[in-house]
């Protein structure tokens, strides 16, 4: 596992991106040996995430485009008109006219975020909660991003192989994508997979965008958060499933 810095001023560089951990396979609240789950937060609503480009007659809308059934905006390879509402908005182009806009103007698309690696700053340190933790070097507004999870593309059986494993040691950076693909961080990922769980006290949450056809993990913030503060975010555990290791003792600070 990547080294980690404990110094205050550590500064991510600017294309730098995303996080998650899993649980140990038993419970201490429940001795029964547990069938093991993943970050799954993301896909336990109802929402399909998986990529298919809309093919029908008529305007985009919730009931006949498949796009935005799924929360997904159409691409290049639907067949719906190139006015539709629900394309991806223009500054995704990259051309010579992009490159002059302003971060606040990139700011107005969300996945401009992860194209530009417009990312706050976030550092590691010591948690209270459970080994390292990843903390806010600048003071971050509600609903601002902070980060993008990212990592090796496994299939889930690739990822249950890992997991396996990676219970015996109490750590996990497992992320579920969709149905069919879960991203690891363990070797390929960056700062944010330090980000510890917390149920009742998270002030981040993880978001499915889609980028160019592709599905990208993102972090953002739930509420305001001052310089210095631990990142959470619910892992989406079921139940007493949550182990241990994984609950809050001590509010983790870097103030």
């Amino acid at each position: 596992m990547d080294s980690v810095p404990l110094s205050l001023d550590a500064h991510l560089s600017h294309n730098s991106r995303k996080r998650g951990r899993a649980r140990d396979s038993r419970s201490r609240n429940n001795p029964i040996s547990l069938e093991r789950t993943r970050n799954n937060c993301l896909k336990g609503k109802g929402v399909n995430h998986e990529y298919e480009p809309c093919n029908h007659e008529g305007v985009c809308d919730s009931t006949n485009c498949s796009c935005m059934a799924r929360d997904h905006t159409c691409d290049k390879a639907c067949s719906c008109s190139r006015d539709c509402l629900n394309r991806e908005a223009p500054a995704l182009v990259f051309d010579e006219d992009r490159r002059k806009m302003s971060a606040m103007d990139l700011g107005i698309c969300c996945n401009v975020n992860i194209l530009r690696g417009l990312h706050k700053k976030i550092g590691v340190a010591y948690s209270a909660t459970h080994g390292w933790g990843a903390f806010a070097l600048e003071s971050i507004k509600r609903g601002e991003f902070i980060y993008e999870y990212y990592g090796a593309l496994l299939s889930q059986d690739e990822a249950e192989r890992r997991g396996s494993i990676y219970d015996k040691m109490t750590i996990s950076f497992l992320f579920d994508v969709d149905d069919d693909s879960v991203v690891d961080a363990i070797r390929k990922g960056n700062k944010s997979r330090f980000a510890n769980h917390s149920a009742s006290d998270k002030n981040c949450q993880g978001k499915v965008l889609t980028v160019g056809s592709e599905h990208r993990i993102s972090i953002w913030a739930l509420q305001d958060i001052a310089k210095g503060e631990e990142l959470f975010f619910d892992y989406g555990y079921q139940g007493e499933t949550a182990p241990d290791w994984s609950q809050l003792r001590i509010k983790g600070s870097m103030r």
